[in-house]
């Protein structure tokens, strides 16, 4: 309880106004969408970072608010020696929960549902350092210089915090495997079996809270590449086939979809062939870009900021 109030939470915190400060600062840089690692349609760079804030903060939420079970109602939990009362009272005073329906042992699901927040978190950790990677090694991310990249090449700059994120989180949910999978169970009324394995929530939140500081210095070192980021979009003028074969059938053109796949799928695009191939089909018309079609991108990005808030 104490490392979560002390260090964990105000870890996760920082970490979630890092976020929130990226958001508001880039809630209007836009940059291709990828699905299945393939060009799809655009998004925010703002937006990308507090869709990250969003599901940190929700489960700092769960920790803030989780409350722990105590139980002291006897050898084999059923009051033989002690007063009901009592035991809720004193249970009540040191911020636990009271549990009646035990054997000699808490049944643990309590400390389970807790390292499960915990494992959320670091998948969270480990989905977004992954991502981040791959935007630095597309150059889409710039990194700001610091200290030795490499023992025999000067020039590099490497992805460690989000490398060493991602390991952290690795080793912390590795073991919260091992200890969901064996705290809830206990031989009859009482066994000494998952002893050792509480001596590892220690390391378990060792672990989370080095990757949070890491993600978070990551965060520190890095600016968007708005060059890259736009020839992207610039180079994938296809894209806009979903609007397009949206403008077809709200025009009520037959087999809409088939006709613009046939045209774009597998093609590519300058702005000028793009025009002039919707210009053929659809005529004059309200022109689209790539920069332009963001959907409602910014405005989610100032909705969360407030939920982040909260």
């Amino acid at each position: 309880m104490k490392a979560r109030e002390s260090v964990l939470i105000p870890s996760l915190e920082k970490l979630v106004g890092v976020f929130g400060e990226l958001a508001k600062k880039y809630k209007s840089l836009v940059m291709l969408g990828r699905t299945h690692g393939q060009p799809a349609v655009p998004t925010t760079f703002g937006k990308e970072m507090i869709n990250v804030a969003i599901r940190l903060h929700g489960q700092k939420n769960k920790l803030i608010h989780f409350q722990f079970q105590g139980k002291l109602n006897g050898a084999v939990g059923n009051f033989h020696s002690i007063d009901r009362i009592v035991s809720d009272t004193f249970i009540t005073t040191l911020g636990f929960l009271p549990h009646h329906f035990t054997t000699q042992v808490n049944p643990n699901d309590d400390v389970i549902e807790y390292l499960q927040i915990i494992e959320r978190i670091n998948n969270i950790l480990h989905g977004f350092s992954q991502d981040m990677w791959r935007y630095i090694s597309d150059e889409w991310v710039l990194q700001k210089p610091l200290g030795v990249g490499s023992s025999t090449m000067p020039q590099k700059i490497n992805p460690i915090d989000f490398e060493h994120s991602e390991g952290a989180t690795e080793i912390a949910n590795g073991l919260i495997g091992v200890l969901v999978e064996r705290l809830g169970e206990s031989r009859l009324q009482r066994d000494l079996s998952d002893t050792p394995l509480f001596r590892f929530l220690g390391e378990i939140h060792a672990a989370t809270i080095d990757a949070l500081g890491r993600t978070t210095s990551g965060l520190g070192r890095i600016e968007p590449n708005k060059k890259v980021m736009q020839e992207m979009l610039e180079k994938n003028w296809a894209i806009l086939a979903e609007p397009l074969q949206l403008l077809l059938k709200k025009s009520h053109k037959k087999d809409a979809y088939e006709k613009v796949k046939k045209l774009t799928q597998g093609k590519t695009f300058t702005r000028k062939s793009w025009e002039e191939m919707v210009y053929s089909i659809v005529g004059k018309h309200e022109p689209l870009t790539p920069s332009t079609y963001i959907g409602l991108s910014r405005e989610l990005t100032e909705e969360g900021l407030r939920l982040i808030q909260k």
